[in-house]
């Protein structure tokens, strides 16, 4: 051992340190959960040689499965609003339709199916319009139950940060 600068007990004292510290940084970051992307996520588990605590794991997991959530309720709402838009273009169109009726006398059949097809679109519009106040009530609760799962993470990253942090 004579070659050698560094005794092998003290080079694996100092890895050691060094993945305690990648942790604690790893850590840190959990305590911004806000800016937590899934691929954030990952990048701080791949640079972390050590698992970070799975109280920290299994929270962050469920965030991102919150946040999946709020974007599927958005998702569905978004097309809601979609076929909204869709119906409010075709009862312009049978409203133009049947003004352009006014002069023609012999419109009484033609009249009555554009008066059925406006009643039907009436109908799908309040039913869209229950499922727009169903999905705005679940994306509250998400966001909320999001904004909870945040605080929670960053706690729970904080106290292991602190713990880390009176070992070394």
């Amino acid at each position: 051992m004579e070659g050698r600068v560094v005794e092998m007990d003290v080079l694996n004292n100092l890895d050691g340190i060094v993945h305690l510290y990648e942790q604690i940084r790893s850590l840190k970051k959990c305590e911004s959960p806000g800016q937590l992307t899934q691929s954030v996520w990952r990048n701080l588990q791949e640079a972390t040689r050590l698992p970070l605590p799975e109280e920290v794991t299994g929270a962050v997991q469920k965030l991102f499965t919150l946040r999946d959530l709020s974007a599927e309720v958005q998702k569905r709402a978004s097309a809601v609003q979609t076929r909204e838009r869709k119906v409010f273009e075709n009862q312009e169109r049978i409203r133009t339709n049947i003004k352009s009726m006014e002069k023609v006398q012999s419109s009484g059949d033609l009249l009555k199916r554009y008066m059925q097809d406006f009643e039907r679109d009436e109908d799908e519009l309040k039913t869209m319009r229950s499922e727009l106040e169903a999905s705005e009530e679940e994306r509250t609760k998400h966001e909320s139950e999001i904004k909870q799962q945040e605080i929670s993470i960053a706690s729970i990253a904080k106290k292991h940060r602190e713990k880390l942090e009176a070992t070394s």
